[in-house]
């Protein structure tokens, strides 16, 4: 397959430097005469004027480039320089990389990318490696090896297999493959025949074709699993036999690693009780910190504490061993409908499905009762695993050792925990099956279409779909006096009570192929789960019915279960839009809405809504079921809200109990956000909860800037959701921002006046990056509102319409936005607000030097609050400086006619600038920072080969004291280095490059004696220059990165 030469000729990200971009601002300057001797800029009329014949007057740079162009030919063509290094690839490079790097033989105890280099001199290694990286590369070379094996493949020889499973290769001989000799060679297509009628690909032939002979490596017990599979080995079980591979993959990798108990027992200290409990909250708080941010989220703003006494195991296991034991059955018809998507469902597990399911994993995931981690599964991703998971959807079936789960509890609250109750259970099954179910469930996702009225589970903002619809609905009926009656239901366990025959069913009332059926039974068929409690682990439980909280194909089995109640009470009974239609039903999973226009209606509901779930073996929990009522009052324009005080209320029962009416001062959460008979709650109430949560972390054991770290990760998201949701104004959200730069103020110890862009700014731009809300929330309102619009649901297009566009034109005036604005318009609104932001901070003095700061990544990463390695004194010190705000007396006292004159040295001006540069008192410190940053580079150049004098004396006749001593002079063959590190303050863009200019003018006049003295006839100066504040040049990362310092080094030395 050919590419076009736009997919090739595309320059690359990884291949540009700073270097590059200096490279080409020379280039431009030479273009347009700057690099002359005389000045082509007039500074007197501000004209551009040619140096070769006295021609201009232009007011831009590019007349006198085309001047030069068409009138100096020669010369313009002479002040062109043609790159060598950085270059773009072209279609013939890549091609040829790609064809060399096919022709590799694997396992030849050499890096490809070391070949490589060796074989293309004119291209880096980290050019080949970024090159490499990218997918039509990646593309190509797969291309171009399945070419090549299938034109040499019957030439190869069988090589006996070696032990070792990172040495051995798959090749043809190795796995014998019985093929009928009659077979048509150029028949590659082959499908498989189901027991329904229906073709699918056959997943032998996908082997033969792409493993076996696609050279794939792997362990030898793998090689025998793929053997007996396309061998149809019915003496032998390949499905065993490549967890056994996967095992025996996983042992070579663990074997090959370290260990290293990296654990010091420090002596402790006499401490008091209350001293001792404080630190072990800080430990713990630490711990959390490190591994599960999310958990000491919920401990600080919620007051849950996972550490909870779990209930006792006898009382857990006879708990769930009830639910889940239980045999129950479908009492409904299996009605089997013509089966769709076979070629989707059941067709081969490829590699990029793989690294898909991979990649939406999280890293923290729990390990299941094998102990395999995510990390483990990548190590084997492309070989063994792809193997398996082919292996095990052909022949329909899983290893059954991996049915075997552990499910812990999790509190569902504060409150209660001494009911069993009140736990969750998530039960976890290995990570290889949760990977293989996760592909799978994406399958059934893009194949079986569900009712537009579940929301849950789906590409689509379900939670803000349902709650538009109840909040707007509730308005509705009470602007146009209607009657309306809504019932939140909450079915009793559903997800651990559903019956497996519930989900077969599902399963073929949606037209699923049998053969995907079995997959899914197989699944389920003798599953285990033993409780994790607080006196251990509870014996087995048998899962007789119920679907795994924490499987991937959970939601989507569920789903498809519910959703034939939405196909048996259509529209009916529902809450007349006249002229758009009914609503009477919405759903987010388990989270059931039912709705009507009136009161036998809503009953009628619930009686076909009872009926449906106990055919399937689930019940309504009554007791946490509520129902609100709106009743016109007559002839009197106004509604009633219906609860038990008021005269002849509605009475909605289930089973014959009556479900509790919500009272006019009565609150109930729906999808997380709290609900009154008018709707939405009044968004002062999370303002009260914020002012609470900041609090509470406030006074948690953290360090300066792990509290910011939070305060950005977890505070604000959890309220930006209740703000989105409810009908808030742009002024209180005004005031939430003001409360949250109070509380950082404070926290970091900044002044008030302190520039509050700063804290916006993202943390690669030089700021905190804490959201502001004003900015978060306005956009997404925007945008929720425009998806609304746009969705296929004319209910919820016409009450978001009617209901709330006045809010929408609040929040689009305060976005300066039009009130249908587009996506483009929302997105140029964004990026606007940021530029304006960093406009505003680079013009106060709290920004000098913000321009710096934001084009220099690098130096701004410990802002994010994941050193560790730096005190939280430290933190507030570097924030200060960072924004031109430490206590100096010129900063205290500014508009004061007061002597701000050093208190230490009496100098000059007690200015941030003077005691970071020019303060005696200071200078032990900044030559220990010197010396320091002198060690590291000296360091580095021995490790590179080079030999290093440290401040040698140079004659100098040209220089007062006739002696020059730069820091650093490094030889290695021919070549030697001049360095001599200097601190600049970042003042202005311009700091960096006078400070290494003078640096070089300096030193350059020692050329000479610098090649007699050591022998050498290649001699560069450089002026390594780091920032006062942590800044670096970016036009001179190129210098640090050459010595051998990484970006992660660079970011450590600015702050040490």
């Amino acid at each position: 397959m050919q590419k076009s030469d736009s997919e090739y000729d595309i320059e690359s990200d990884d291949d540009e430097d700073k270097s590059g971009t200096q490279n080409s601002t020379v280039v431009g300057m030479k273009e347009t005469g700057l690099t002359n001797k005389k000045k082509t800029l007039d500074e007197k009329d501000n004209k551009y004027y040619c140096n070769l014949c006295a021609a201009g007057g232009w007011d831009k740079s590019v007349s006198l480039s085309q001047h030069m162009r068409h009138m100096h030919k020669v010369e313009y063509n002479a002040s062109i320089e043609v790159p060598m290094t950085k270059r773009r690839w072209t279609k013939d490079e890549v091609l040829i990389l790609a064809e060399f790097e096919a022709k590799i033989p694997p396992g030849g105890g050499k890096s490809i990318n070391q070949i490589l280099v060796e074989k293309f001199s004119t291209r880096t290694l980290e050019s080949i490696k970024s090159r490499r990286k990218m997918k039509e590369y990646r593309n190509l070379v797969q291309q171009l090896r399945d070419c090549h094996a299938s034109q040499t493949i019957e030439g190869l020889e069988c090589t006996e297999g070696s032990s070792d499973v990172n040495n051995l290769t798959v090749v043809n001989d190795s796995i014998i493959v019985e093929e009928d000799n009659e077979t048509n060679p150029d028949d590659r297509d082959i499908t498989v025949l189901g027991t329904d009628g229906t073709t699918y690909p056959n997943i032998q032939q996908y082997i033969k074709e792409k493993i076996i002979e696609g050279r794939v490596r792997m362990c030898t017990t793998m090689v025998e699993a793929l053997s007996h599979y396309v061998n149809d080995d019915v003496r032998t079980d390949p499905v065993e036999e490549s967890l056994n591979g996967i095992r025996e993959a996983l042992e070579s990798i663990h074997s090959s690693k370290t260990h290293i108990d990296e654990k010091v027992n420090a002596g402790s200290k006499l401490r008091s009780i209350k001293t001792k409990q404080k630190v072990h909250k800080f430990s713990h708080y630490q711990r959390l910190f490190k591994k599960d941010k999310s958990k000491l989220a919920s401990e600080i703003f919620d007051g849950v504490d996972d550490s909870a006494v779990k209930p006792p195991m006898s009382v857990a296991h006879e708990y769930f061993r009830k639910i889940w034991e239980a045999d129950t059955k479908d009492t409904g018809t299996l009605e089997y409908k013509a089966s769709v998507g076979a070629d989707v469902l059941l067709g081969p597990i490829t590699r990029e499905e793989i690294a898909w399911a991979i990649d939406q994993t999280k890293n923290q995931t729990a390990v299941g009762p094998d102990h395999v981690s995510l990390s483990d599964v990548r190590s084997i991703a492309k070989n063994e695993l792809w193997c398996a998971y082919n292996i095990w959807i052909g022949l329909r079936k899983i290893p059954e050792s991996l049915k075997l789960n552990r499910t812990v509890l999790l509190p569902k609250g504060k409150d209660g925990l001494e009911n069993i109750k009140n736990w969750r259970p998530i039960t976890i099954a290995s990570i290889i099956l949760r990977i293989y179910n996760k592909i799978l469930a994406r399958r059934m996702q893009s194949v079986f279409r569900t009712s537009s009225k579940q929301t849950g589970f789906k590409p689509v903002n379900g939670v803000g779909q349902n709650v538009a619809i109840l909040h707007n609905l509730l308005r509705h009926a009470r602007t146009h006096k209607n009657n309306l009656f809504v019932c939140l239901l909450d079915v009793s366990k559903a997800f651990d009570s559903v019956p497996h025959t519930s989900i077969i069913r599902a399963l073929a009332r949606n037209g699923c192929p049998s053969e995907f059926i079995d997959i899914i039974k197989n699944e389920y068929e003798n599953s285990y789960t033993a409780l994790s409690c607080a006196d251990g682990n509870s014996p087995l439980v048998y899962i007789k019915r119920g679907v795994k909280q924490g499987d991937p194909m959970s939601s989507i089995l569920f789903n498809l279960v519910i959703d034939e109640l939405f196909g048996i009470i259509g529209d009916r009974f529902g809450y007349e839009l006249e002229g758009v239609g009914r609503v009477n039903a919405r759903a987010f999973a388990d989270d059931i809405a039912l709705i009507s226009g009136s009161e036998i209606g809503m009953q009628e509901l619930l009686s076909t809504t009872e009926e449906f779930l106990s055919a399937r073996g689930l019940e309504l929990n009554v007791d946490k079921c509520i129902a609100i009522g709106l009743r016109k009052a007559g002839k009197v324009k106004k509604s009633q809200i219906v609860d038990s005080s008021v005269k002849n209320p509605p009475s909605f029962t289930v089973k014959n109990k009556p479900i509790r009416l919500l009272g006019i001062k009565e609150q109930c959460r729906y999808l997380g956000v709290r609900f009154t008979p008018f709707g939405a709650v009044d968004p002062r109430e999370p303002v009260a909860e914020l002012k609470s949560a900041l609090a509470s972390l406030k006074k948690a054991p953290l360090k300066p800037q792990q509290k910011v770290l939070m305060l950005r990760m977890y505070l604000i998201p959890r309220f930006i959701f209740s703000f989105i949701n409810t009908e808030c104004y742009p002024k209180l959200i005004g005031q939430q921002d003001r409360l949250i730069r109070r509380w950082l103020k404070e926290i970091l110890r900044l002044p008030q006046s302190v520039c509050t862009e700063f804290f916006y700014q993202p943390i690669k731009d030089g700021g905190l990056g804490v959201g502001k809300l004003y900015d978060t929330i306005g956009i997404a309102k925007v945008r929720l509102h425009g998806s609304f619009t746009r969705a296929g649901d004319e209910c919820l297009r016409f009450l978001v319409e009617t209901q709330g566009s006045s809010m929408h034109a609040r929040w689009c005036h305060a976005m300066k936005l039009s009130t249908r604005p587009s996506a483009v318009d929302i997105n140029a609104r964004s990026v606007l607000t940021i530029d304006e932001s960093r406009v505003r901070l680079s013009e106060t003095v709290h920004g000098s030097g913000s321009e710096i700061f934001r084009n220099s990544p690098i130096t701004n990463q410990w802002l994010s609050g994941h050193t560790r390695i730096m005190k939280g004194s430290t933190f507030i010190r570097a924030i200060q400086m960072r924004t031109n705000t430490t206590p100096t007396l010129v900063s205290t006292t500014r508009g004061r006619d007061v002597n701000k004159t050093c208190r230490r040295c009496g100098l000059a001006d007690e200015t941030l600038i003077h005691i970071l540069q020019t303060c005696p008192i200071t200078q032990g410190m900044r030559c220990r920072r010197h010396n320091n940053v002198c060690r590291k580079v000296s360091d580095k150049l021995r490790s590179k080969g080079f030999q290093v004098f440290q401040e040698q004396g140079i004659p100098s006749p040209q220089l007062q004291t006739n002696i020059s001593r730069p820091d650093l002079i490094a030889t290695r063959g021919e070549q030697a280095l001049v360095l001599d590190v200097t601190c600049v303050f970042e003042s202005n863009n311009n700091s960096f490059q006078d400070a290494y200019r003078r640096k070089v003018d300096r030193y350059k006049c020692l050329a000479e004696t610098i090649k007699v003295k050591y022998k050498v006839n290649d001699v560069t100066f450089h002026g390594l220059c780091i920032g006062s504040r942590g800044a670096y040049d970016p036009r001179h990362l190129s210098i640090w990165h050459s010595i051998g310092f990484s970006g992660a080094e660079l970011a450590i030395l600015a702050i040490g």
